[in-house]
């Protein structure tokens, strides 16, 4: 049984969480990345990434290991008026349908309650169905789709959520 943690991310986080973006990656984008990103991650590059974004990073914990990792905050990519926006959730694919994700996204939606955001977004690779299906049985709609550029890493569905 998943007895999960949800906190604010710390320094000393970011280079565990560095290795979990890799075993996401290896173990869901095989196939839409290049292959050369994917087989030359480079782990410090990713770390200090975190450690620039920390006001925005929350960690997943289980038993006391860390096991994925979201950011929620301004966009990375401005879309709209959207001042929010999920800009990573990623979860080691051991711990995946557990009801993780659901349990982000009501935290989530408490945050926005809180501090009266009444809408925000996620970016979703087209190519990534498992993730798709999950964003939108959460509740999101499709409202864009950006497959312009030659690379599969860059064709993203754009899926809107909002307070009712």
């Amino acid at each position: 049984m998943i007895d999960l943690v949800i906190r604010k991310a710390k320094e000393e986080d970011c280079k565990i969480l560095s290795i979990i973006k890799q075993k996401v990656w290896l173990t869901t984008y095989r196939g839409i990345y290049d292959d050369s990103d994917l087989d030359n991650y480079d782990y410090l590059y990713h770390e200090n990434k975190f450690k620039s974004k920390l006001d925005e990073l929350y960690v997943l914990e289980n038993d006391n290991k860390l096991i994925g990792y979201f950011s929620f905050g301004i966009p990375r990519h401005k879309y709209l008026d959207y001042t929010h926006c999920i800009n990573s959730l990623y979860i080691l694919k051991e711990y995946q349908g557990n009801g993780i994700g659901r349990k982000v996204f009501e935290y989530i939606n408490k945050y926005c309650l809180d501090n009266k955001i009444e809408k925000y977004f996620v970016n979703c690779n087209k190519y990534n169905d498992k993730a798709l299906g999950f964003y939108l049985k959460m509740g999101g709609i499709i409202t864009n789709l950006d497959d312009t550029s030659d690379s599969k890493a860059a064709h993203q569905f754009y899926i809107e959520y909002k307070r009712s």
